[in-house]
């Protein structure tokens, strides 16, 4: 039996509603950068090129313990004062970012505001460093930190979780959740400095 007519007329229209409807809604409510709600050249973006540039890569030399950056020549020492004095009770720790300006944005926007974008974007750049610079081969799954259970109730969310399945599928390692218990509650780092935080 032939098509109605409507379903024929939807179907030739439906090429032209896929470019017009993102058109109509850039127009409508432009792209803007996440952070300084910047105009954005394109949709897909999330980040304009000020904030993006204005990001700190943590380039080497760096801590081969901490992952802390190192001033100096990275053959006249391989470990930061701190691990030195005190050695962390893990083998290894990268950061591809300061956390200053832009990046501690977008964390805090990731975090707090659940802006899922920059959690996808945050994992993308953990996983290609993870790459890059840990024994993957000897990694056998990514486990997140996690929240006591009242802390991710009122939250709604582990940012630490989200952020590991993402890291787990990039670098195509089995994430385990639950591996990890916290019994105990702490309050919010936010409010503690360095040392205190360790």
């Amino acid at each position: 039996y032939p098509a109605p007519p409507m379903r024929n007329l939807l179907a030739g229209a439906a090429p032209l509603l896929r470019i017009t409807l993102p058109a109509a809604a850039d127009l409508l409510l432009p792209p803007a950068c996440v952070l300084c709600s910047g105009r954005l050249p394109d949709a897909r973006l999330i980040l304009c090129g000020r904030c993006a540039d204005a990001m700190r890569p943590l380039r080497s030399p760096v801590c081969v313990r901490c992952g802390l950056g190192l001033a100096g020549a990275y053959d006249a020492q391989s470990c930061c004062a701190r691990c030195t004095q005190m050695i962390p009770r893990f083998d290894a720790a990268r950061a591809p970012w300061w956390f200053c300006g832009p990046m501690r944005d977008t964390i805090h926007q990731f975090k707090y505001r659940r802006r899922w974008r920059l959690g996808r974007r945050l994992a993308d750049d953990m996983a290609a460093l993870a790459a890059s610079s840990l024994p993957l081969r000897e990694v056998d799954a990514v486990v997140p930190v996690p929240l006591h259970w009242a802390k991710r109730w009122a939250r709604g969310f582990n940012p630490a979780e989200e952020l590991a399945v993402g890291v787990a599928r990039r670098i195509k390692k089995p994430c385990w959740p639950t591996a990890l218990r916290r019994v105990r509650w702490t309050g919010s780092q936010t409010r503690l400095r360095g040392a205190a935080r360790r």
